[in-house]
């Protein structure tokens, strides 16, 4: 079965609008910014680096250069989609994340130091009681957490 059989020369892609005379159609300019995009707080995921990459791999140490987590105790603001919460699980074992309200977010304009990333300083009585090896689900810090804000409250 050939090509021309499955789609006819004349469909375009639904991602290319053109005008008359194959004139491109500039679409609305849009914000990357998550904190911009989104009304609702449920969409938004806050990350904070709690280890070191030393000794990780290169998909993981890139990982968490694309996610701008560059440095221990930095938090950063992305907004929740599966191509992020791909990127957050790989970097799992270096990060603690999940949900974050509007108001913890406000609490931490002060500390921005890039769009959407934030430096912080280590919390307050430490993480929790098994350290930050452990999973989150067994009593440590790392890993998915669900709702950020109590830690990021005692970071702040």
């Amino acid at each position: 079965m050939s090509e021309s059989a499955v789609r006819p020369k004349s469909a375009k892609p639904a991602a290319i609008q053109t005008g008359g005379a194959g004139q491109k159609i500039p679409s609305a300019p849009v914000s990357r910014s998550p904190l911009a995009q989104s009304s609702n707080p449920s969409n938004l995921l806050a990350a904070v680096r709690i280890r070191s990459a030393v000794d990780s791999t290169t998909e993981i140490r890139d990982t968490l250069w694309m996610l701008h987590l560059r440095n221990k105790n930095a938090c950063v603001v992305v907004s929740d989609t599966p191509a992020m919460r791909g990127m957050l699980v790989r970097a799992n074992p270096y990060i603690t994340w999940g949900e974050v309200s509007e108001g913890a977010i406000e609490k931490l304009k002060p500390r921005m130091i890039v769009k959407n990333v934030f430096r912080l300083h280590p919390p307050r009585g430490g993480f929790e009681r098994k350290g930050i090896k452990v999973p989150f689900k067994v009593g440590g810090a790392m890993g998915y957490r669900g709702a950020m804000d109590a830690l990021l409250e005692r970071m702040a």
